[in-house]
């Protein structure tokens, strides 16, 4: 009877792999493993964090967006609150709107606008550009809001022209 390894020439008759193989491959792709595996980690969370500061980042600038929005459509300065962290006016419709921070909520009149909102300030320009605390002079009002969401911190700014009050 011939011995399994006798036949050197053909390997006819090889089974299946050595030890020593399965070994060098299991260190080969423990290696790579290694090499890929942190390269997927920071991948990953670089990722995570770019989501949340895009989400953070959209919601802060939809709601600058809706404040000049109907800002713009401030009817007239005589029934206008100026405060540092609060504004209250009406618009067109006659419609009353107070913009002010709850918490972390930005609020419209009684509803959250936007959440994790850490600060909230408005300041009030005249037509030079010069600050002002009369409400009639207010031509510009600056709206500076910052958000911060899971130590992502996003902070947006805005300055709006009135321009329907003469």
């Amino acid at each position: 009877m011939k011995n399994f390894y006798q036949n050197k020439k053909t390997k006819k008759n090889f089974l299946g792999f050595t030890i020593l193989e399965v070994v060098v491959v299991i260190i080969i792709i423990g290696i790579v493993a290694s090499v890929i595996g942190p390269i997927l980690y920071i991948s990953t969370k670089a990722a995570n964090t770019q989501y949340e500061i895009s989400n953070v980042t959209n919601e802060g600038r939809v709601a600058v967006l809706r404040i000049a929005r109907e800002l713009r459509m401030m009817r007239t300065t005589d029934d206008l609150v100026m405060g540092a962290n609060s504004i209250t006016f009406s618009d067109v419709d006659g419609s009353t709107i107070t913009y002010s921070l709850s918490g972390e909520n930005l609020m419209r009149n009684s509803q959250a606008l936007a959440n994790h909102v850490t600060a909230l300030s408005f300041t009030y320009q005249d037509a030079d550009g010069a600050a002002t605390a009369i409400a009639a002079n207010v031509r510009y009002i600056t709206v500076f809001i910052t958000l911060m969401e899971n130590k992502v911190t996003s902070s947006l700014q805005d300055t709006v022209f009135l321009r329907n009050v003469a």
